[in-house]
């Protein structure tokens, strides 16, 4: 659990892990990122009084470096993440720990709290993700957005390690680390119970951290795309439209190697009947890019080009 300034909110925090029910050898190692309030002073006095709680510090580096210093002390075979302004279900780690069998990484639904500042989009992503429970279902979301809540994750200590931990750069490091993890063949599952609450409020990383900026989202997923299923590639198609579409497109001409060609495509009248699908040949050797920031529209093209013969990940990819 990486913490920094969280002095209101890590105790429940951690309280939350202590009360799993079910889990009889567990350990919290709580690693302070140079707060500057008193959340290091909450934490030592929970493992005064709870052997089971471990605090180490650091300088002020960051959340991908406590993540590492936290990666490095671990001795156990699983690993859970909690964020120190978020709570757990009693029940989330015995529930995901009967999934572990068959995955390397197992997530749970999630549900943002207190609901009144659960705005739109937030809550949108929140059906998006719960939606996405077996792991080709992830696996075919993989370009869009994160699909599995880094702060719900367990697991398997050595697959972690394998593909590297945590890595600083500019963009969700939680996303470059599923995306390696898939790359490498590892299985992820997520517990299809709400079983994790994010608080939502102002200073939530994903509002504040300036490298958590769309761009910088975008150009991640093209490193990926340009070293995975575009590699080899001789030809790749982008259908988008709008600022997505023209953004997509200058990444992808300036950084591929591939033959180009980029549909500025409304999806309203294709949706509505009133033009024609484009074509695209599923037998070629290429890769067809289907860039949309609505989940319906998404839906929409990845049903008609399954009916087409089209096959996720193959000749075609939903990216975000």
């Amino acid at each position: 659990m990486p913490c920094r300034d969280a002095e209101h909110t890590v105790g429940p925090a951690a309280q939350s892990i202590l009360r799993q029910q079910g889990i009889f050898d567990l350990r919290l190692l709580a690693v302070d990122d140079g707060s500057r309030d008193n959340t290091r002073a909450v934490l030592e006095s929970l493992a005064e009084k709870d052997p089971r709680v471990r605090v180490v510090s650091q300088e002020r580096r960051g959340l991908v470096a406590a993540l590492n210093r936290g990666l490095e002390l671990v001795q156990t075979p699983l690993i859970a993440r909690q964020d120190a302004d978020d709570v757990s279900h009693p029940q989330r780690l015995m529930s995901q720990l009967e999934l572990l069998g068959r995955a390397d990484v197992v997530g749970c639904r999630i549900r943002g709290f207190p609901r009144g500042s659960v705005m739109g989009g937030m809550r949108r992503y929140e059906r998006w993700q719960n939606r996405l429970c077996r792991h080709q279902e992830m696996q075919e979301q993989l370009y869009v957005e994160s699909p599995l809540a880094h702060a719900t994750a367990l697991m398997k200590t050595q697959s972690l390690k394998d593909a590297g931990g945590f890595r600083q750069l500019d963009g969700p490091e939680d996303w470059d680390l599923w995306a390696r993890m898939f790359a490498r063949g590892r299985r992820f599952e997520k517990v299809p119970r709400l079983l994790y609450f994010w608080r939502e409020h102002e200073q939530r990383a994903t509002r504040t951290d300036p490298r958590l900026c769309e761009d910088n989202f975008r150009a991640l997923k093209c490193t990926h795309l340009l070293s995975g299923s575009l590699k080899g590639a001789e030809q790749v198609e982008l259908w988008s439209h709008g600022r997505q579409g023209q953004a997509w497109a200058e990444l992808l001409s300036e950084r591929g190697s591939f033959r180009f060609f980029y549909r500025e495509l409304n999806p309203k009248p294709v949706m509505a009947g009133r033009a024609a699908l484009p074509r695209f040949p599923l037998d070629n050797p290429g890769m067809l890019l289907v860039a949309y920031g609505t989940e319906s529209i998404r839906r929409w093209f990845s049903d008609k080009l399954v009916d087409l013969g089209g096959r996720s990940g193959k000749n075609y990819l939903l990216i975000g």
